[in-house]
């Protein structure tokens, strides 16, 4: 939070540096006692956005510190400080510049350094950036002028395309002609410091505001369709309006794009049946509807069918058709063995009323038997002549088991004559003078 002062006495200054660069070691120059924590590691110092005004001759002062950029801990963590500073500076808008401080014994300007200043015009998009502008080179010993020199035109060059870059984006945009550069050894001030420090405040001093106010605002989805086959693909885009207000009232927009997802429409038909049934025959009603599954931007699926507008309804019949039986025999020795099948098949008629027959389904089936067994003989007739009848009869067994016979029935037939034989016999009998002939 501000310490409370009167705003518009404040000259408020941002700090933007790599971390051990020397930004903290700068705001506590302003300070009679060390108020910004100052590393002397790769590892970052400052975890948060602060700012802090000055004392005594600095007291109109507002320093913003931010945690350095390029951050030991890794880009992940550069995102959430950038996150930092951008909510920071939206509550504050008036603010005069932005102090860049780099360290003179680094040969170039590092990607992240561009990185992070493109970031810091996306904070503050207007076209006379860099007149607000100012950088310290820290960690200069005095002594190395040639050095100082060249790293003064190097930068300058360096600037100049970085502001033609950012240019393509904002055509209005001032490019310079050269930037405010000051060499100083910000961990142990000397007196050329801390006179190069004076001067840096007196230009921060001198300029206005570089914003009254920033608004933002979320835009509606703009959304954008494709289809390929049965998917349809709506893309939606999200964006955050930001108006910056400066002190004439003019206003700046920039849109910046928050989120971004699609969702998905995939369409296809879903096929309803009924059946109605009367007796042996069964009505199936067919109804298609319009079937849209509708896929989230988490992955959550939706059906929704249109059961109010059917796409096509019809129905077709069938009917069960019992089939007449049929039998097969065979022959086994004295058994004649009949198996009967019993069969069933579906008529069906279609929505156009055209009849065609399913397969034959077997629903029942069994056998009956007939054995042919000896009964015995019989004779039939007498005196003389008379006939032996070699009989047989029939089993019959049906399809529960059950046995009948049949009656009697002739098979052979033998006659038979009889023969008589006739002998006379003479008796000799002595005590009767008779004589009997047979």
């Amino acid at each position: 939070m501000l310490e409370e002062q009167n705003p518009d006495l404040k000259t408020s200054i941002i700090t933007l540096g790599e971390t051990g660069c020397g930004k903290s070691s700068f705001c506590n120059t302003l300070f009679a006692s060390k108020r910004f924590k100052v590393g002397h590691s790769l590892d970052s110092e400052t975890e948060i956005v602060e700012g802090k005004y000055g004392e005594n001759e600095y007291s109109d002062i507002f320093i913003i510190d931010t945690p350095g950029l390029n951050d030991s801990e890794g880009e992940q963590k550069d995102k959430e400080n950038a996150e930092k500073m951008k909510e920071y500076i939206k509550k504050n808008p008036r603010i005069k510049g932005i102090l860049m401080v780099f360290n003179f014994n680094e040969n170039r300007l590092k990607g992240s350094i561009k990185k992070s200043i493109k970031l810091f015009y996306e904070f503050f998009p207007m076209n006379n950036f860099w007149e607000h502008v100012i950088i310290i080179f820290s960690h200069y010993d005095n002594e190395n002028e040639e050095r100082k020199n060249s790293l003064r035109t190097e930068f300058t060059s360096k600037l100049k395309e970085l502001a033609v870059s950012i240019k393509n984006k904002n055509p209005n945009l001032i490019i310079p002609d050269s930037i405010p550069m000051y060499f100083c050894k910000l961990d142990i001030p000397n007196e050329n410091t801390k006179e190069n420090i004076n001067k840096i405040i007196s230009d921060f001093r001198r300029m206005r505001p570089m914003f009254k106010e920033i608004k933002e605002s979320i835009e509606p989805d703009v959304i954008t369709s494709n289809k390929e086959g049965n998917v349809i693909t709506y893309t939606h885009i999200v964006n955050k309006l930001i108006e910056y207000i400066d002190f004439d009232e003019r206003k700046m927009e920039i849109r910046e794009k928050i989120d971004e997802f699609t969702e998905k429409d995939i369409e296809d038909q879903i096929q309803e049946d009924s059946d109605e049934k009367e007796g042996e025959i069964t009505k199936h009603n067919h109804v298609i509807f319009k079937k849209v599954t509708h896929i989230d931007k988490n992955s959550n699926s939706e059906i929704k069918i249109d059961r109010e507008n059917p796409l096509e309804t019809w129905f077709e019949t069938e009917e069960n058709v019992h089939l007449p039986e049929e039998s097969n025999l065979t022959i086994e020795g004295n058994e004649k063995i009949t198996t009967f099948s019993k069969y069933d098949q579906i008529k069906i008629t279609d929505r156009n009323n055209e009849v065609t027959y399913g397969p034959k389904v077997l629903i029942d089936t069994w056998t009956t038997k007939e054995i042919e067994e000896d009964a015995g003989t019989r004779q039939v007739g007498g005196g003389d002549c008379y006939t032996i009848e070699t009989l047989k009869k029939k089993k019959f067994v049906d399809r529960d088991g059950n046995i009948t016979y049949g009656e009697p029935y002739v098979v052979d037939r033998q006659t038979h004559l009889v023969h008589h034989e006739t002998k006379t016999i003479y008796i000799d009998d002595s005590d009767d003078d008779d004589c009997s002939i047979f």
